[in-house]
């Protein structure tokens, strides 16, 4: 044993973490309100109000539209990959997406239909926003292997999100 072996231990246990870290994905926290009390976990209602990107200490918002954090919060939920279009139904089906804000009893859920092509139009706005984010917090992680594309045999894509993704209600 060497006086270098504890630093060298060290070394390859930062090295280790980092791999891990980075193969994980970044860490997101979505942000709800109108958490019901009673409920011992989400339910659909609550409304999304904001995704924030866990930062070392720093906990910046994404600037996302409205679109994009329900769509972020749909693919957060369901984490298979799926095409746009599946993408699209599966939010006009999700009570998560639907009911957004029904507790406030302030207005109606979200009743809009987010169309295949607008899923695909918001995919790539997202990545910019994840993209100038990373690049200002010196984020060791790029928004296409975050918000991942898959090719399939055809010419459709499926779109997957790899992220550490909790729930925090205000």
């Amino acid at each position: 044993m060497t006086r270098y072996d504890p630093l060298l231990n060290a070394i390859k246990l930062a090295m280790h973490k980092l791999r891990k870290y980075r193969a994980s994905g970044p860490e997101f926290a979505i942000v709800r309100r109108f958490h019901q009390p009673d409920m011992p976990f989400c339910s659909p209602g609550e409304e999304t109000v904001d995704v924030r990107l866990s930062s070392h200490h720093e906990h910046p918002s994404v600037p996302f539209s409205t679109i994009q954090r329900f769509i972020f919060d749909y693919m957060s939920r369901h984490r298979c990959a799926q095409n746009a279009e599946s993408i699209s139904l599966g939010m006009q089906a999700d009570p998560f997406i639907q009911k957004q804000g029904d507790f406030s009893g302030a207005r109606p859920g979200f009743k809009r239909i987010i169309t295949g092509p607008a899923v695909k139009m918001n995919m790539r706005r997202m990545r910019d926003c994840l993209d100038d984010l990373f690049e200002q917090f010196r984020c060791p992680f790029q928004a296409e292997r975050v918000l991942v594309s898959e090719p399939t045999e055809g010419k459709e894509v499926r779109y997957k999100l790899r992220a550490i993704v909790r729930v925090v209600h205000v």
